[in-house]
């Protein structure tokens, strides 16, 4: 019995599986040989293949069927999707660092890697994020998580004097 390609050190494939069988006989020989495989192309979890046909040896001895499972298939990539952890203010604006939170989906292997959190600390408009990666339990790599754009402005306003020159000296009520 053999699969092509084996699983990942998780136990999962991302593609189609071919099962093959062998037959031998190591005392009076293989008389007649018809076992079949077969392909799983399917997504799922626990899948098996039993071969067809027999192996026969030149004693009249049949092999029983043998069977390779678990096969777990998941052709599906994850879904990584990224917001803020905070709301700006009613201008649109944060007048601090803000933080871009991650998250994962895969309903099928699992999720076994999602970007950390990521900092935005930058000043100015349209502040963006990384697009990253997640990954599933079965290697399949998802798209890029969306951009997350912000406007920080952490810098206080500056008052100006007007109307009056620095350092000059005027009369009470004047100005």
């Amino acid at each position: 019995r053999t699969r092509n390609p084996g699983p990942n050190g998780a136990g999962w494939n991302n593609s189609a599986v071919t099962v093959s069988f062998g037959c031998n006989d190591n005392l009076s020989g293989v008389a007649s040989n018809t076992l079949a495989g077969a392909t799983l192309s399917s997504e799922g979890a626990n899948q098996s293949v039993t071969n067809t046909g027999s192996c026969v040896d030149n004693a009249g001895n049949v092999a029983s069927p043998a069977t390779v499972s678990p096969v777990h298939i998941d052709l599906t990539k994850p879904t990584p999707s990224a917001a803020a952890t905070t709301a700006p203010n009613a201008n649109g604006w944060y007048n601090h660092n803000v933080t871009i939170r991650y998250t994962c989906a895969d309903a099928l292997s699992g999720v076994a890697a999602c970007p950390s959190d990521q900092g935005l600390s930058s000043e100015g408009t349209a502040v963006a994020s990384l697009a990253l990666f997640s990954r599933d339990a079965a290697d399949n790599v998802s798209d890029p998580s969306n951009v997350v754009t912000v406007n920080i402005d952490k810098t206080a306003p500056s008052v100006l004097v007007t109307g009056v020159t620095n350092g000059a000296v005027y009369d009470f009520g004047s100005v």
